[in-house]
């Protein structure tokens, strides 16, 4: 039993001396964790300083390189700053990090009204057709990751949902790392943290039908983060090779630590062919709400690909125009998109005129990378709780793209792993269509416009599947 003045907290040591991250190179899980482990005299630091300091220890996995201790706050606390092996310590602060984007907050009791389904609204398969996915193309032989920090889904209502669009139920495996669990609220006729859950499975199992997916449910901690994406990333049984996060939080909110950790690990990601898709946001530049010009963490990270937001107008079941996802004088949301104060310019975008970070001549990471239609008015229909809505966001675009990125694995025969940086590699991808018209001011003033380059609000542009899969086997030297 645990004392209250005792706590339980996840310290990161750092990987060991001779593992140098790699650019190009990529590994299999076994590999990359024998070569990454912990090293013995780091492990053995950190049980010295239990000792002394009275703290238990737990468990420890060196090739994970975390150690679970128990004691006082304030003995524990001073281990990074006593200890250089350790990255960071976690668990002290349950303070919730992240939310879905366009929320001010998303506290599990938080409730609204779903947008309704109009004549507008679309079926999650039907955006196969709408973006020219390879047709035999299902996500076939893939494993998608789906990281969730609240809310929940009962897999009888899922089944029926789908059963009624003709799409059938995929295999979906849920991990609950404890605290975290499936816990679905249930409740009807409102937009509650479930409709996110919803969301992302049933736009999965649409656009990526024979896909396997695997829903890991974490606490909405720090500790909650990194044991979430070391469970996907470093899951032996499933073997996961896209991951879709459609949580963020703007970059200011992160504390340093806690990044640095996720950063390690997005970069392992990329090391095990792993595509990570991160929503952009759906707050214009406002990701911190009194503050223009922000954006949101993870999908600022360099080493993911960040989906932004598009409005998709349809006109006798056929594309008509796509523009940039504004929403603004209805609901207050638009496209996520700006400059990252936090990364600087990567080598893949410096081609790309990615503009100076608001305010100074530096240079910072642009997103997003890419983007779909995210808007509600031409949203997809989703069942959540008993209640039919049309929802949209850029937590619709991650859980596209993921399918996407699943189904072109399958086409490819191999995992296309890290793509954002290949993706830049031409100013103009012929799988990409360019969207030059709006921007995602949600004043009037704040924010950026659309133009015929990669920009602030779209990035390189939305997905045409099939000169995609064309243009990434020219690209990888995969012609036959």
């Amino acid at each position: 039993m645990i004392r209250k003045n005792m706590l339980e907290a996840l310290v990161l040591l750092r990987p060991s001396k001779n593992f140098q991250l790699p650019v190009h190179e990529h590994f299999g899980i076994e590999t990359l964790l024998r070569e990454s482990a912990a090293e013995t005299k780091d492990i053995e630091a950190v049980r010295r300083f239990a000792a002394k300091h009275r703290l238990t220890g737990i468990r420890v996995n060196r090739r994970n390189r975390t150690i679970i201790l128990r004691g006082s706050a304030r003995e524990i606390s001073k281990i990074p700053r006593e200890l250089d092996c350790v990255i960071g310590v976690f668990g002290l602060n349950k303070k919730p990090v992240s939310k879905r984007p366009g929320r001010r907050s998303f506290p599990p009791k938080e409730s609204m009204m779903p947008p309704p389904v109009t004549a507008n609204t679309r079926r999650p398969k039907d955006f196969r057709k709408l973006y020219d996915f390879p047709r035999d193309a299902t996500g076939k032989g893939q494993c998608i990751a789906v990281l969730e920090f609240g809310g929940g889904f009962s897999r009888a209502k899922l089944r029926t949902y789908l059963d009624k669009q003709g799409v059938k139920y995929p295999r979906i495996i849920v991990r609950e790392i404890a605290p975290g669990g499936n816990r679905p609220l249930n409740r009807q006729g409102t937009l509650s943290p479930d409709a996110e859950v919803y969301m992302d499975l049933e736009i999965l199992a649409s656009v990526a039908p024979h896909a396997t997916l695997v829903v890991y449910f974490a606490e909405n901690s720090s500790r909650g983060w990194i044991e979430a994406m070391q469970a996907a990333i470093f899951d032996r049984k499933h073997r996961i090779s896209v991951l879709s996060v459609s949580w963020g939080q703007a970059e200011m909110y992160w504390d340093p630590q806690t990044i640095a950790a996720l950063e390690h690990l997005l970069q392992m990601a990329a090391l095990l062919g792993i595509t990570v898709c991160c929503s952009s946001g759906d707050r214009g530049v406002f990701e911190a709400n009194t503050q223009p010009y922000s954006v949101p963490y993870p999908a600022s990270s360099p080493h993911v690909l960040a989906c932004g937001g598009t409005r998709l107008d349809i006109l006798a079941g056929a594309r008509s125009r796509e523009t940039v996802w504004n929403d603004a004088r209805t609901s207050g949301v638009a496209s996520g998109g700006g400059i990252s104060r936090l990364f600087g310019l990567p080598t893949f975008q410096e081609p790309h005129n990615v503009p100076a970070r608001f305010g100074s001549a530096a240079k910072g990471r642009g997103i997003p990378d890419v983007a779909a239609n995210a808007s509600a008015a031409t949203g997809y229909l989703i069942w959540a709780d008993d209640t039919a809505m049309s929802l949209g966001g850029t937590s619709a675009t991650a859980p596209l793209w993921a399918g996407l990125v699943a189904c072109l694995n399958q086409a490819l025969g191999r995992r296309i792993g890290y793509v954002t940086p290949l993706l830049y590699r031409t100013k103009r991808n012929p799988g990409l269509r360019n969207i030059y018209q709006g921007n995602n001011r949600l004043d009037g003033r704040n924010g950026y416009d659309a133009r015929k380059t990669w920009d602030a609000c779209t990035g390189l542009g939305s997905p045409h599947g099939i000169k995609l899969l064309a243009w990434l086997k020219r690209a990888l030297d995969l012609q036959s």
